[in-house]
C-alpha cells in the first residue's frame, strides 16, 4: 500500500507542470528574455527575483527555464539553462565549476583566477554556438561568503566583450537587504 500516488512530487527537484498564479511573472520572464530565446540578443538580461522563503521564486524560474528551452530549440537556438543553488556552491569558484560540469565543458578548472575561468566559460559558449541563462539562486549566501565581487562578476557579464551576447543572469534572493 502507498501512501503517495507520486512521491517525485515531493522532491525539491520537482517542478509542476504550470503554477497557478504566477502566469503574469512567467510571461515578464519570457518577454525579458526573448532575445536570447529568439538567439538574437543584443544586450545581456540581468534580471532579481526576490520574496519569502516557499512563495515559488525556485519553481517559477525552473518552470520558466524548462519553456524557455523548449521554445529556444524550436526556433533552432542552443540555449542552456545553468541553475546553481549558493546554498550549496557557496563560492565563486564552485559556482563557475557547477556552471561548467553542466555544460559537460572540458574546461581548465584549476590554475585559473575566477575571471580566467568565467572568460575560458564564455569563449566555450561563443565556440559553441550557444547561448545561456544563468540563475544563481539564494545569492545573498554567496554574498555573506565572499562579498560583492563574485556578484559583480556575474552580473557585468561580457561588458567588455565586444562579440554576441551569449549569457544573461537571473539572481534569486530570500532578502533583497544584504
Amino acid at each position: 500500500m502507498k501512501i503517495f500516488k507520486d512521491e517525485e512530487k515531493l522532491s525539491p527537484e520537482y517542478v509542476p507542470p504550470n503554477l497557478p498564479h504566477r502566469e503574469n511573472e512567467l510571461n515578464m520572464l519570457k518577454i525579458f528574455f526573448s532575445s536570447i530565446i529568439d538567439g538574437s540578443p543584443s544586450i545581456s538580461t540581468r534580471v532579481i527575483v526576490s520574496g519569502s522563503v516557499g512563495t515559488g521564486k525556485s519553481a517559477l524560474v525552473k518552470l520558466f527555464g524548462q519553456k524557455a528551452i523548449s521554445e529556444a530549440l524550436k526556433k533552432g537556438v542552443d540555449l542552456k539553462f545553468l541553475y546553481v543553488n549558493c546554498r550549496i556552491s557557496r563560492t565563486a569558484f564552485s559556482v563557475l565549476r557547477k556552471l561548467i560540469e553542466q555544460l559537460k565543458a572540458r574546461l581548465p578548472e584549476r590554475g585559473l583566477s575566477n575571471e580566467e575561468l568565467f572568460h575560458k566559460f564564455l569563449d566555450y559558449l561563443d565556440y559553441k554556438g550557444s547561448y545561456a541563462i544563468l540563475v544563481l539562486d539564494e545569492v545573498e549566501m554567496l554574498l555573506r561568503e565572499e562579498g560583492s565581487e563574485p556578484f559583480y562578476l556575474f552580473s557585468r557579464v561580457g561588458e567588455e566583450r565586444s562579440k554576441i551576447p551569449r549569457i544573461s543572469t537571473i539572481f534569486i534572493f530570500r532578502n533583497l537587504e544584504i
